[in-house]
């Protein structure tokens, strides 16, 4: 999404959206010899594993996400849009640094150490290009990037928080209260959605062992309303699964890996 009537210029951005990599792409090319009143601020927040259909301006009617709805009501929102990589690490890296994640071998999550020439990418990443055009560049929430890349001041950010829920909010809310003396780009990593994966996690036998503490928020949200069975709670209040969640009759063997 893309407004230029908040906080100067707003990018907001659903992980994966490459579109939101090409409008910031541009952007701080641009940057780049332009006075300070063309130097607008920009905002970037990415949510964890959430589709582009999870929002009700996108015609889902099982939540509500009145925030995202207004700026895409103000905005621009794409509908045809595709990442590089559906992987969380690799993906955040193409954000990054605007390369593809084979450039330095990385295809999914757990090839995250042991990537190939990284730190070169890291001395171009987003944060020191716009650095060197003249920017404060401030940095909060989930990180995930190869571990080569090293801390996220070598992409050209300093910390705001390394806070991923509640306090990464407020303190970005309390950032934009504070005079800038230039133009800034703020990123905002937040794990949700992602939380959502322990109710699955937690159904799963193999991998109940390994989750010692899922989120209180998330806690409270799986817990069954009062005279209700699971299976009553899933058949009557959870989403529907899409018709096509279920294998194909002749889904071809080399799927089954995944």
């Amino acid at each position: 999404m893309f407004n230029k009537n908040l906080s100067g210029k707003i990018v907001a951005g659903l992980l994966p959206i490459l579109a939101v990599c090409c409008v910031v792409g541009l952007f701080a090319e641009k940057a780049f010899g332009a006075s300070k009143a063309d130097r607008p601020n920009v905002l970037v927040v990415i949510t964890d594993q959430q589709s582009a259909r999870m929002m009700s301006c996108a015609g889902n009617k099982y939540l509500k996400t009145p925030n995202m709805d207004f700026l895409a009501s103000v905005g621009t929102r794409f509908e045809r849009a595709y990442v590089t990589n559906p992987v969380c690490l690799p993906a955040r890296f193409s954000f990054m640094t605007g390369r593809y994640p084979s450039v330095v071998g990385v295809r999914h999550n757990s090839q995250g150490h042991g990537a190939k020439n990284v730190p070169q990418y890291a001395k171009d990443a987003l944060g020191n290009l716009l650095k060197k055009a003249g920017y404060r560049t401030v940095f909060g929430g989930k990180r995930h990037l190869p571990a080569e890349m090293g801390k996220i001041e070598n992409c050209g950010f300093e910390v705001l928080t390394n806070d991923t829920r509640f306090v990464l909010a407020e303190s970005c809310a309390d950032f934009f209260q504070q005079e800038q003396e230039k133009p800034f780009l703020l990123m905002a990593m937040l794990i949700n959605p992602h939380d959502i994966c322990y109710q699955a996690i937690r159904s799963h036998s193999e991998w109940r062992k390994k989750i010692k503490k899922v989120p209180a928020p998330l806690a409270e949200a799986m817990k069954l309303p009062e005279g209700m069975s699971k299976e009553q709670f899933f058949a009557e209040v959870c989403p529907p699964l899409p018709a096509n969640f279920e294998p194909m009759d002749l889904e071809p063997e080399a799927y089954s890996f995944l």
